[in-house]
């Protein structure tokens, strides 16, 4: 055993999340390689942000399946470290591309750079100082995630039409989905999932839309 407490699941909702992991692991990998592809053409620099956004796609969605799907004892609370470890990943990840190539400049740089040093505290604190500081983890993902906020004049400007919706619309289905995680209502884990998957496709379809010109 691992000495820490999980959750008590139903195995209806043990199912229900295995089931939203088996269809959103292989999805993201999918639309990974397929943005990708899309990508080769359009020069390093934006090739560079894309490997680097979709690594963090597809690292958070691996690791949450394999620490969801993974029975309870010492590797469980591994895994659990890494899954909480590659959400800052994935959140520093998708502002990579739009804070290195959209923004760029001085203020670009300012924002990929703190977004990543907040990422590099979190990933610390959640490996050095497991289940220590939960609430400070849960600031720090808002606060990456919604970054963007005090931007949003120069994102008008600089966003192609719809982007900037899709972005903002992400994260609201995410905060929404850190909502529902949070309540302990029946359910609520494989809700939490499908919501990330929402919110991931939504933030996928405007870096796809920004930096190739289109989502398919």
């Amino acid at each position: 055993m691992s000495g820490y407490e999980f959750p008590t699941y139903s195995r209806a909702e043990r199912l229900a999340d295995a089931a939203v992991h088996v269809i959103g692991v292989p999805l993201g990998l999918a639309a990974s390689v397929f943005l990708m592809v899309r990508g080769i053409g359009e020069g390093p620099a934006r090739l560079a942000v894309l490997a680097t956004y979709t690594a963090g796609l597809t690292g958070m969605l691996c690791a949450s399946a394999a620490y969801q799907l993974c029975p309870i004892g010492a590797l469980k609370e591994r895994l659990r470290r890494i899954d909480r470890s590659m959400i800052f990943v994935m959140i520093a990840g998708t502002y990579t591309p739009i804070s290195a190539i959209v923004l760029y400049g001085k203020l670009g740089l300012a924002l990929c750079l703190t977004n990543w040093f907040l990422a590099g505290l979190g990933i610390f604190l959640t490996l050095r100082y497991p289940r220590r500081f939960e609430r400070t983890l849960l600031v720090l993902y808002m606060a990456m995630g919604w970054m963007l906020l005090p931007l949003m004049r120069y994102c008008f400007l600089l966003l192609a039409p719809g982007v900037l919706a899709l972005l903002v619309a992400g994260g609201v289905v995410y905060t929404s989905g850190a909502v529902v995680v949070h309540s302990g209502r029946k359910f609520h884990n494989p809700v939490w999932h499908v919501l990330v998957l929402v919110a991931a496709a939504l933030q996928y379809a405007a870096i796809s839309l920004q930096l190739t010109g289109g989502v398919f």
